[in-house]
Parts: structure tokens; C-alpha cells; sequence
């Protein structure tokens, strides 16, 4: 279906998109001509502004979704980064800018988990993303072995023979067959 395509081509953008903004902040503080204050400045803009780009591409995921009527599984991969952006929308990002915002001022904000956080949602979203823009293997149909004794079980069955017939069980010929007695 071309929806289908379109939708695992979109989440492939907003990975490949979520990763360079990720990768650009990590970068830019590695930069030695960048002072930490202008960094921040940039990073706080970027990520705002981002944000947005971010939500719209959520909405469009789930509008091509919504189109194409993947698999359940699917659905629900598709669903994750989506509930991942509330959080970073509503809490995460506004606190990563307030303590930007302390640190412009020249103030020092206390240690907080709020940056790994949001690093830890953002490696998350990614996974997702990368499994629904790759498409899902299909469903297995049938029980695949999946111990050490399942596969010796699996294998004590090939080997064993088919049951023997006896004499008991041979049938009376035919009066129309070949072989029957004249």
C-alpha cells in the first residue's frame, strides 16, 4: 500500500530528524569557539522550535496510520514515541529551559535527572521509530522452538518411525480388485 510506504518513510524522517538534533547538541558542546552560554542560547532555541516540527510529524504518522490500518503491533510501536513527545513537550523541555535559563543569568541550578531523562525518552522514541520505519517481520504463524528442550523434543520426533502395520490390520480384498481370488 502506498500509505503504508508513506508512513514508514515519515517515521524514518522524524528518526533521521530526532537523531541530527540529538547529535547537533551533543556537538555543539565539543565546539572550543562556542562559550557554553551561547550553546545553551542555541540549544534552548533549537529544541523549542524543534518540538513543534516534532509534534506535526506525530499528527502525520498517525493520519498516514490511521490510512494504511497497520498491524495491532504496529499501532502500538507507533503509538510510544508519540506518548513519549507528551511528556517531553509538557515537562521535560520547559524545565531544560528554565535551567538554561538560570545558568544565561550566571545562576548554577542544582543537579537534577530532568537532562538524562529526557536523553533516555529520546533513545527510546528512536528505537520505535526505527522498527516501524523498517516494517515489523511478519507475525509467525506457527510455534517456533524457542528452549534447548524444544528443539531436543522437536527433534526426538523426526527420528521416530512411522507405526507398523500388522497382520491384524490388512483389509480383505476386493471383489473389484485385481488381486482379488476368481
Amino acid at each position: 500500500m502506498i500509505q503504508d510506504r508513506w508512513l514508514k518513510g515519515t517515521c524514518l524522517i522524524w528518526f533521521g530528524m530526532s537523531l541530527g538534533v540529538g547529535l547537533s547538541a551533543m556537538f555543539r558542546f565539543q565546539t572550543a569557539s562556542l562559550d557554553r552560554a551561547t550553546a545553551l542560547d542555541v540549544g534552548r532555541t533549537v529544541f523549542g522550535a524543534f518540538n513543534k516540527v516534532e509534534l506535526a510529524t506525530a499528527v502525520a504518522c498517525l493520519v498516514l496510520a490511521l490510512l494504511s490500518m497497520p498491524e495491532r503491533r504496529t499501532w502500538l510501536i507507533l503509538l510510544l514515541p508519540c506518548l513519549v513527545l507528551a511528556p517531553q513537550t509538557l515537562w521535560l523541555i520547559p524545565s531544560l529551559d528554565s535551567r538554561a535559563t538560570v545558568v544565561l543569568a550566571g545562576g548554577n541550578p542544582s543537579p537534577s535527572p530532568v537532562h538524562a531523562l529526557y536523553m533516555a525518552l529520546e533513545a527510546f522514541k528512536l528505537a520505535c521509530l526505527f522498527v516501524v520505519g523498517l516494517g515489523l517481520p511478519p507475525a509467525i504463524a506457527s510455534r517456533e522452538p524457542t528452549t534447548a528442550d524444544d528443539l531436543s523434543s522437536e527433534a526426538h520426533q523426526a527420528t521416530v518411525a512411522p507405526p507398523i502395520e500388522t497382520p491384524d490390520s490388512e483389509e480383505k480384498p476386493n471383489s473389484e480388485s485385481p488381486l482379488a481370488d476368481p
